[in-house]
């Protein structure tokens, strides 16, 4: 019984220390001095971090008394609330520090021996981190601070201090501003359309094979088809494809070989953005012709013999055989030097194009066929835009149809669009008029409003501006970034963003 009285006695005592101890704090006039720092990062993987630090007054120095700051995030409302990483003074502030791992651990009593150590040291500074994945709500949030004095799980509240959230954000010094220019419709004296001479091109397919798989074929392929039917000019286009097989193997071998060529070249056009239905589709099963060709303009021995047989044999597989048996030389000639230039694709695309548009001037023009409708109301549309009635220009914008228009059209319903706010459905209009420079700026202005800088990135990459340099920052690539804003001329925007990265 003595030695639990004892027990007991010593309880009380050590309580009556942290009592007193909280007691000191509370009382006190002079307050814990605490620093926060909130920063959001947009350019790493959309956090907001927040560093917290104190500073605690000698005269709180006491071996069983801590202080203890609880932050939470909150908005700006108050309803939405993240609480942050609870924290405690280290040394001889607290009186249940882990020394093994250094954290507080409220639940955790250690040894006398331990606080003792601590108290040695006499460690005056605290030091939070915290990093929590960012809202939108979060830009206009702030960081409340409740300072406790600690004494075996006993607090008693000093004050609290409230820090506003501070954004480091690269969109600061963007230039959001979209580029106008809206265009007349074509009028009737110009000729209305002009045929090109056929766009061709093509590849080799190597021998069975019906993979396009070449990295440098699949981009140089893509580039030309897109270079013709990216021209804001053009007003109709056809596809003509046609796939050559070699002779090698049976007929039947090639016919199925052809179809899987003519499907890889339909999958690599369809990428390109080419309208299938445009597309007309061809198949040489076995390239007899060519081999015709080639014998009769390269051959001198047994020329004659082997056209013969080229004209006289009507099977395929059996002409093959009787050239290879009977003349094996000129077999082996064909099928090294002249077969793997039959085994060809190739594309030609016819387009008719329209004379170029002016710019506005105040002309009335008119515009003749399956257009007229939607170039007349055009016309009314910009003459709303030029008095200044962008409401009356909406009103007409929404009568012109959303395809099957030239992308010029297209592009001046957007910037309406885009002038009574109609952001989303502007962008899926600017979207459709890739052939027009102002409509892919246009765009990438849109994706960096709404911070999907992914998407506003090639949009960029033919123009030296400033939003280029903020999408690369936004991105984390901050080399490129520098190199842009090198060639940049001086602005605010520009040192700015150079001070952001030099961070």
């Amino acid at each position: 019984m003595d030695a639990i009285r004892t027990i007991m006695t010593l309880t009380a005592a050590f309580m009556a220390i942290s009592c007193s101890g909280l007691r000191k704090a509370a009382g006190s006039e002079e307050k814990v001095s605490v620093d926060c720092v909130a920063e959001i990062d947009y350019s790493g993987a959309g956090t907001a971090d927040i560093d917290i630090t104190a500073e605690v007054p000698e005269r709180f120095r006491n071996p069983n008394t801590g202080i203890m700051l609880v932050p939470t995030l909150v908005s700006k409302d108050g309803t939405k609330r993240i609480p942050l990483l609870s924290c405690i003074v280290e040394g001889s502030l607290h009186n249940t520090f882990n020394g093994r791992n250094d954290i507080y651990e409220p639940d955790l009593s250690d040894s006398i021996s331990v606080r003792k150590r601590y108290s040695r040291h006499g460690a005056t500074g605290l030091e939070s981190r915290n990093a929590v994945s960012f809202e939108e709500w979060m830009r206009e949030s702030s960081v409340h601070v409740d300072i406790y004095a600690d004494a075996y799980g006993r607090r008693v509240l000093l004050s609290s201090e409230v820090f506003p959230v501070s954004a480091a954000d690269p969109n600061t010094f963007a230039d959001q501003e979209f580029i106008e220019k809206y265009f007349h419709v074509w009028p009737t004296e110009m000729p209305e359309t002009a045929d090109f001479s056929p766009f061709a091109d093509g590849f080799l397919f190597m021998v069975d094979s019906d993979s396009i798989d070449d990295g440098s074929i699949r981009s140089e392929m893509t580039e030309y088809v897109r270079s013709v039917l990216s021209r804001s000019d053009v007003k109709d286009y056809s596809v003509s494809v046609e796939v050559s097989n070699s002779p090698d193997g049976s007929v039947e071998y090639n016919r199925n070989l052809g179809n899987n060529r003519i499907q890889a070249v339909k999958n690599l056009l369809s990428e390109a953005g080419v309208d299938m239905d445009r597309c007309g589709f061809s198949v040489i099963e076995e390239n007899w012709d060519g081999v015709r060709q080639a014998v009769a303009e390269g051959f001198s021995e047994h020329k004659d013999e082997i056209l013969a047989v080229v004209d006289s044999v009507a099977d395929p597989d059996l002409r093959e055989n009787i050239i290879r048996d009977r003349f094996y030389r000129e077999w082996q000639d064909l099928r090294r030097d002249v077969y793997p230039g039959l085994r060809y694709c190739s594309l030609e695309i016819t387009c008719s194009v329209r004379p170029d548009s002016f710019s506005v001037s105040g002309n009335q023009v008119h515009v003749q066929e399956s257009e007229a409708d939607a170039a007349v109301l055009n016309e009314s549309m910009i003459e709303e835009v030029m008095s200044g009635d962008y409401k009356g220009a909406e009103s007409v914008a929404d009568r012109i149809p959303n395809s099957g228009i030239a992308e010029k059209i297209l592009y001046n319903k957007a910037l309406v669009y885009l002038k009574n706010g109609r952001k989303d459905e502007a962008g899926a209009l600017l979207r459709r008029c890739s052939g027009i420079s102002e409509a892919r700026y246009n765009l990438a202005v849109l994706y960096i409003m709404s911070r999907d800088y992914a998407a506003a990135e090639p949009l960029l990459e033919d123009c030296d501006c400033i939003n280029r340099a903020v999408v690369k920052t936004a991105l984390g690539k901050e080399a490129e970034a520098k190199d842009i804003l090198i060639l940049l001329p001086d602005s605010d925007a520009k040192a700015g963003l150079v001070e952001m990265l030099e961070k």
